[in-house]
């Protein structure tokens, strides 16, 4: 309960419980060459997509059906 977790969005939103979570606020890399440390933010666009299809798909899961996600 009002917890801010850091690191790999995929592997900690499967272990959250299904429709548990009130607010998903998430600023992802937008596959624009922008140089970050550990992530190459320059995929193939199929590859990017995908990517986001799995992760919104786990933002999804854990959202209660109340819930809000913010993408900036």
């Amino acid at each position: 309960m009002n917890t801010i977790l850091h690191g790999d969005c995929i592997e900690h939103l499967r272990r959250i419980p299904t429709s548990t979570v009130d607010l998903v606020f998430t600023d992802p890399p937008y596959n624009i060459g922008y140089d970050y440390d550990d992530y190459d933010d320059n995929l193939d666009p199929k590859d990017y997509l995908d990517w986001c299809s799995i992760w919104i798909g786990e933002c999804h899961s854990v959202l209660k059906p109340t819930g809000s996600f913010w993408l900036a």
